[in-house]
C-alpha cells in the first residue's frame, strides 16, 4: 500500500526519478527498486525521505503502516499449521529437490560424455595435422628443388 501511495505522489507531482533522487538524497536505483516492488519492505526512514521529497503526508504513511500491521496480525491469527500439513509440505519439497538433483546428475553425465567426445575429436584432429606437417617437412627435406629448405 505504501508503494501505491508513493506512485500517487510521483504521478501527482509529475516527478522524474532524478528529481526524487536529488530531493531525497537516495540513489536512483534504490528508488526504482522501491517503486517497482523489488524492495518488498523498505526501511521506514527511506520511505519518510521519499514522501518528504515529494511533498506527501507522513501521517498518511503512519496510517498505512498501522493498517498493514493489523492486517498481518489478522492473517497470522487465522493461520493454523498442523504437524501433518508441515510434514506434507516437507515431503513435497524433498520430492522436488530429489527430482532436481536427478535432472542435474543426468545433465552432468551428458555434459561429461560431450566433453569426452570432443576430446577424442580434438586428439584425432591434432594427430592428423601433426602427420600432415611431418609429411610436408619430410618431403621438403628430401626434395631439394622445392620447399623451404633448399640446398
Amino acid at each position: 500500500m505504501i508503494k501505491e501511495y508513493l506512485k500517487q505522489l510521483k504521478a501527482k507531482g509529475n516527478y522524474s526519478w532524478q528529481d526524487i533522487s536529488k530531493a531525497s538524497g537516495l540513489p536512483e536505483p534504490t528508488i526504482r527498486k522501491i517503486f517497482s516492488g523489488e524492495t518488498a519492505d523498505p526501511r521506514f526512514e527511506t520511505v519518510v525521505r521519499l514522501v518528504t521529497a515529494m511533498g506527501g503526508s507522513l501521517d498518511k504513511i503512519n496510517e498505512i503502516e498501522k493498517n498493514e500491521s493489523s492486517e498481518k496480525n489478522d492473517k497470522t491469527d487465522k493461520l493454523e499449521v498442523t504437524e501433518e500439513s508441515q510434514m506434507k509440505a516437507l515431503i513435497a519439497v524433498k520430492e522436488v529437490y530429489e527430482a532436481r538433483i536427478k535432472d542435474l546428475k543426468e545433465s552432468s553425465a551428458e555434459h561429461l560424455n560431450s566433453i569426452k567426445r570432443d576430446k577424442k575429436i580434438l586428439t584425432v584432429a591434432v594427430a592428423l595435422l601433426a602427420t600432415f606437417l611431418i609429411g610436408v617437412l619430410t618431403v621438403d627435406l628430401f626434395v631439394g628443388s622445392i620447399g623451404w629448405f633448399r640446398y
